[in-house]
């Protein structure tokens, strides 16, 4: 369904619109999957004067689609005496919504940031250095229950932990626990301006305060597993698996910025058939959003990055539920 045609039943008087959602949408590829993101985008972004439902397709509504699509079709070409006949003995249907309230903005909402610790031994944490690793974990779209996240961010929340638990083995070991903390942050918030990264930075905590701002490095992950196969058309040309380095500034040669981003292009180029792209995008103060959640450490002056399988910001795959779901 294109948006004129929305505005189309709009004006023919509709009272409400359900629109049915594939089961799986992995099934949705190429400009089909186009299609979709553009009337989510419509539907978030312009003013709609009547509700507008989201559902998966299911066996019962497929029968009601079914049936009303057949009654237009006959409507269509019946004479005024079988079209009176048809409304008087044909099926008719009410959508009624259980909650009959007035649509409001919520204005407290509720964001929990976890944050995990792995201190370093043989010296005072405070002075040893710190490495952060972020993701944030909800995902976004016209129905939020509906998204997936595989695409922005499940990938890059299901590599915090995996981290997270590899280098928990690493420091159980007290002869060879590293002589530097990790700190692993899952941020709630990431589709509200990554507002608990925000809260993080700025609320008090004297455990994590001089931890998190003495931090060395600080690398936010981001989907990371939208591989070519989901690529939207305007980014097809990317080779798989391939990942970018986003930062707000390129760090000064020979700087721990520097040097832990030329660890991280040597390991990825073991793994990769090529190295580590830099993608440097100055942050715009006059913008309502954030491009990255690097950026909110950046604005502290803080040194961070965020490595993503996207290649821009503004990639549609971040703020809709029309992903591989593979």
């Amino acid at each position: 369904m294109q948006m004129e045609v929305l505005r189309d039943l709009v004006d023919r008087g509709a009272g409400s619109l359900l629109l049915l959602l594939p089961q799986n949408f992995s099934d949705i590829h190429g400009e089909l999957a186009q299609q979709w993101r553009e009337l989510e985008r419509s539907i978030l972004s312009q003013k709609i004067p009547i509700p507008v439902y989201l559902s998966l397709e299911e066996e019962t509504l497929g029968v009601i689609h079914d049936s009303l699509a057949s009654s237009a079709a006959r409507e269509k070409h019946s004479t005024v005496t079988a079209s009176l006949w048809h409304i008087l003995t044909g099926y008719g249907y009410q959508m009624i919504s259980e909650d009959q309230k007035e649509a409001e903005v919520v204005k407290d909402s509720h964001v929990v940031t976890l944050v995990g610790k792995l201190a370093g031994g043989l010296g005072v944490q405070q002075r040893l250095p710190t490495v952060m690793v972020v993701a944030h974990y909800d995902a976004f779209g016209a129905a939020p229950s509906l998204s997936s996240g595989v695409d922005s961010n499940a990938s890059g929340v299901a590599a915090l932990l995996g981290l997270a638990r590899l280098f928990s083995r690493l420091y159980r070991d007290v002869k060879q626990k590293p002589r530097s903390n990790l700190l692993f942050v899952l941020s709630g918030g990431g589709k509200l301006n990554y507002f608990g990264t925000k809260s993080l930075l700025e609320e008090d905590n004297d455990d994590l305060d001089s931890l998190i701002h003495s931090s060395d490095y600080i690398i936010c992950l981001d989907s990371l597993a939208a591989t070519a196969a989901s690529q939207s058309h305007d980014q097809s040309h990317d080779p798989p698996h391939s990942l970018t380095v986003h930062v707000s500034k390129p760090p000064k040669e020979g700087s721990k910025a520097a040097v832990m981003l030329d660890l991280l292009n040597r390991s990825f180029s073991q793994l990769s058939s090529g190295p580590l792209r830099m993608v440097h995008k100055k942050i715009r103060l006059s913008d309502d959003l954030l491009s990255w959640e690097h950026e909110r450490f950046s604005l502290k002056r803080l040194p961070a990055a965020t490595i993503s399988a996207l290649c821009h910001h503004g990639d549609p795959r971040r703020q809709s539920m029309f992903v591989n779901s593979e």
